[in-house]
C-alpha cells in the first residue's frame, strides 16, 4: 500500500513548473516531511536516455507518444511506486496530462488511442492532485526559449494554443483532481495559490 500523496505539475512551456515544485519541495522539507522529485520524461536510466531522444527533430507523433510512454512504463515500477512507498509526498514535473494535452490535441492523435497508452503505462498510479499552470502560450514560449530551445518551443503558435485548449479540456473533465492555477501572475503569488491549495487538501490533516 502506498504511503506517499502523489503531486504533479502541468501545463504549456514557461509556465514555471520546474521552479515551482523545487519551491514545494522546499517548504514541505522544512515542515519535516520527506519529499521526492521526479521529472517525465525521465527519473531513471533508461528514462533519461529516453528523454534525449525525444529531442530529435523529424519525429513522427506516434512515435512520441509511444517515448513516453515507454519512458513512464520504466518509471513507475522502478521508482515512482518505491518513491511512494517510502515518502510523504512524491512530486512530478508533467505526468499523464501531458500525454493527451501535447501528442491527443497538440499532435492531433485520436483521443482514445492515446488514453489506452497512457494508462498502460501508468499501472493504475494517479496523482491525488494536480496543479495546472495556466499560461497565454504567446507569453509562455517567450518565457520558455529565454532559457532553452528545443523542438518545442519551436513549433508554431498554433501547436501550443491546442495543447492549451487540451490541458483546459482536462482540467473541466476532472475538477476534482486538476486545480487550474492563473501562471501570468507573479511568483510568490502562484506559490501562495498552491500553498494554500495543498494546505486544505493535505496538511491540516497532519495537525
Amino acid at each position: 500500500m502506498n504511503k506517499g500523496i502523489f503531486v504533479s505539475f502541468e501545463g504549456g512551456e514557461g509556465g514555471g513548473k520546474s521552479t515551482l515544485i523545487k519551491m514545494l519541495e522546499q517548504y514541505l522539507c522544512s515542515l519535516g516531511f520527506r519529499v521526492t522529485i521526479f521529472r517525465e520524461p525521465g527519473g531513471v536510466c533508461i528514462s533519461e536516455e529516453i528523454r534525449s531522444i525525444l529531442l530529435y527533430k523529424g519525429m513522427e507523433p506516434l512515435t512520441e507518444l509511444l517515448l513516453y510512454a515507454a519512458s513512464r512504463a520504466q518509471l513507475v515500477p522502478q521508482a515512482l511506486q518505491p518513491a511512494l512507498k517510502e515518502n510523504d509526498f512524491v512530486l512530478s514535473d508533467r505526468f499523464m496530462d501531458s500525454n493527451e494535452a501535447y501528442q491527443g490535441y497538440g499532435r492531433n492523435l485520436d483521443l482514445k488511442m492515446v488514453k489506452e497508452v497512457v494508462a498502460l503505462s501508468t499501472n493504475g498510479i494517479r496523482p491525488q492532485v494536480t496543479y495546472l499552470l495556466d499560461l497565454d502560450p504567446k507569453i509562455g514560449v517567450m518565457r520558455a526559449s529565454a532559457v532553452t530551445i528545443t523542438r518545442f518551443e519551436e513549433e508554431s503558435l498554433n501547436f501550443h494554443n491546442r495543447v492549451r485548449k487540451g490541458f483546459l479540456a482536462i482540467a473541466e473533465r476532472e475538477p476534482g483532481r486538476i486545480v487550474k492555477i492563473d501562471a501570468s501572475k507573479d511568483l510568490k503569488t502562484v506559490f501562495g495559490l498552491i500553498i494554500t491549495d495543498f494546505t486544505h487538501r493535505f496538511l491540516e490533516k497532519t495537525r
